[in-house]
């Protein structure tokens, strides 16, 4: 009488029977199984890590976006996403550059002129005469 185990390899189950050896066929299925997942979640990690650089890419060029909540710059990149021309686009720009001189200004800081990324330290107190 043979008890019957199973085995899981990355989400898989494949049932053996215990004392039976599994025929070299059945083996050479099991790996392939195993390799193409193994390729399947690999190519998932490198669009994941894909989406992650382009999303940093996004926030670097965000002016302003150190005094920009989360819910801003996700509302910036959709606004911006649906506009359709070049046009469009650097008018939407250029408002949101107003409106972030604007913000410094009341927060008493000064801006640089082009975005830098996430780096707190790019924000400089504005020095007042």
């Amino acid at each position: 009488m043979f008890k019957s185990v199973a085995i899981i390899s990355l989400g898989w189950i494949v049932a053996v029977s215990v004392g039976a050896q599994p025929s070299v066929e059945q083996t050479r299925q099991i790996q392939q199984q195993v390799q193409q997942q193994g390729q399947q979640q690999m190519r998932e990690w490198q669009k994941e890590e894909m989406l992650i650089m382009q999303q940093a890419d996004l926030d670097a060029d965000i002016y302003g976006q150190e005094l920009m909540t989360a819910v801003e710059l996700d509302e910036y990149r959709i606004t911006l996403r649906a506009l359709k021309t070049i046009e469009a686009r650097e008018g939407f720009r250029a408002q949101h550059r107003i409106k972030m001189q604007r913000r410094a200004q009341e927060s008493g800081v000064i801006l640089p002129d082009k975005p830098v990324g996430k780096i707190p330290s790019a924000v400089t107190p504005a020095i007042s005469r």
